[in-house]
C-alpha cells in the first residue's frame, strides 16, 4: 500500500477527512466552549469535538453508512489518539514537505470557480489559510507516522489470503461481462431533425471507413466525442445493467471482434466493437489478491492503532475535565 492509499485508509478510520464545504460548519451558539481533555499540556475543547463530529457525520453520509449513536465518544477518542500520535511523530522527527501543502491548496482552489469564492468559503467556515496549513501538516504527519509505525509492519501471509479466498468464494462471483470500445457522435436529446441527420451522416462515414479496414482505435481517437476516445474508444469490461439498454444489447449480442452497425441511444449515435467477453464464473485468486490484502489489513491496522494509542496514553500526562 503506497503512502497516499494509506492516508485514505487512516482518514476513514479516524473519520476526520479535512474538507471544505460551501455549507457553514459553526459551533452551536448555545454551546459554551470548554476544556474536555488536556494531553501533555495540549487542550482538546468542546468546539474541536463539535467540529470533529460534523466532519465525521459528513464522512458517514458520503459513505452512505448510518451515523453511530456513540459518535461523540468515538470522535473524542480519535481526537485523543490523533494528538498522541502527533506528539510522538514530533519526537521521531517526522517531517512533511512544504510542496505537499502547495499541491493540497491547488486541489482545494480548483474546486471553486475563482479565488474570491474560495476565500468566501474559508470565511464562512471561520478558517484561515494558517489554520488550513496547521491542520494539513498535522494530518499528514499523523498519517506518515501511522504508515511507518503500523502499516509497514503489518504482514498478511499467503495462507491467510488463500483461506479468505476459499471461504468467501461467493464474494468473487462474476456475471457475464463484455469488454467493448465505441465511437460516439453526440446529439442533444432535444435536437432537431437536421442536427440528428448531420450526426447520422458523420457516423455512417466513419462506419464505412471501418468496413474498408481502417483501424477502429485510431478512428475513435480522431472522431469520438466520448472521453474514451483518447483510449481508442476502450470502455473496459462491464456487466448487464451498467450501460443504456440499446448499447448493452448490441455489445452482448456480438461475438468477440465483431463491430456493430450504427446504434442510437439518448447520448447519440454509436459504433460498438466487442473486444472481449467473460463468461459468468468466479474471479481468479490472482485477480482479487490485492483487494484481499487490503481487506485483511484494515482490521489489523485498526487494532494496532488502538493498542499504540493505549501504550502512548500510559506514558502521557492526560487530564480529563
Amino acid at each position: 500500500m503506497n503512502f497516499f492509499k494509506c492516508i485514505l485508509v487512516i482518514f476513514l478510520i479516524f473519520g476526520l477527512v479535512f474538507s471544505l464545504s460551501a455549507k457553514k460548519i459553526t459551533a452551536d451558539k448555545t454551546f459554551t466552549n470548554k476544556k474536555l481533555v488536556e494531553i501533555n499540556g495540549v487542550v482538546i475543547d468542546s468546539e474541536q469535538l463539535e467540529f470533529g463530529m460534523k466532519r465525521a457525520q459528513q464522512s458517514y453520509i458520503m459513505q452512505r453508512q448510518p451515523v453511530p449513536k456513540d459518535l461523540k465518544e468515538k470522535v473524542l477518542e480519535n481526537l485523543i489518539s490523533k494528538e498522541l500520535f502527533y506528539q510522538d511523530s514530533k519526537k521521531k522527527e517526522i517531517k512533511i514537505e512544504e510542496n505537499l501543502f502547495k499541491e493540497h491548496m491547488k486541489r482545494l482552489r480548483s474546486k471553486y470557480p475563482d479565488e474570491k469564492k474560495f476565500n468566501q468559503v474559508l470565511k464562512d467556515n471561520n478558517i484561515t489559510v494558517k489554520i488550513l496549513k496547521e491542520q494539513f501538516f498535522k494530518d499528514m504527519a499523523v498519517n506518515l507516522y501511522v504508515q511507518q509505525e503500523i502499516v509497514e509492519k503489518i504482514k498478511v501471509t499467503d495462507k491467510e489470503l488463500k483461506e479468505f479466498y476459499d471461504s468467501n468464494k461467493e464474494r468473487f462471483k462474476q456475471p457475464d461481462q463484455v469488454k467493448a470500445s465505441h465511437i460516439l457522435i453526440k446529439f442533444d436529446a432535444k435536437a432537431k431533425k437536421e442536427e440528428k441527420d448531420k450526426a447520422l451522416k458523420k457516423i455512417k462515414e466513419i462506419l464505412a471507413k471501418i468496413k474498408k479496414g481502417e483501424d477502429f482505435g485510431k478512428l475513435a481517437e480522431k472522431h469520438s466525442e466520448c472521453p474514451s476516445g483518447k483510449k481508442g474508444g476502450d470502455l473496459g469490461f462491464f456487466k448487464s445493467g451498467q450501460m443504456v439498454k440499446p448499447f448493452e444489447k448490441a455489445a452482448f449480442s456480438m461475438k468477440k471482434g465483431e463491430t456493430s452497425d450504427v446504434v442510437e441511444t439518448r447520448f447519440g449515435y454509436h459504433i460498438i466493437k466487442t473486444t472481449d467477453k467473460k463468461v459468468a464464473g468466479y474471479s481468479e485468486y490472482k485477480e482479487v489478491k490485492d483487494w484481499i490484502v487490503q481487506r485483511l489489513k484494515q482490521p489489523k491496522i485498526a487494532d494496532k492503532m488502538k493498542s499504540l494509542s493505549e501504550k502512548l496514553s500510559k506514558k502521557a500526562k492526560i487530564k480529563k475535565y
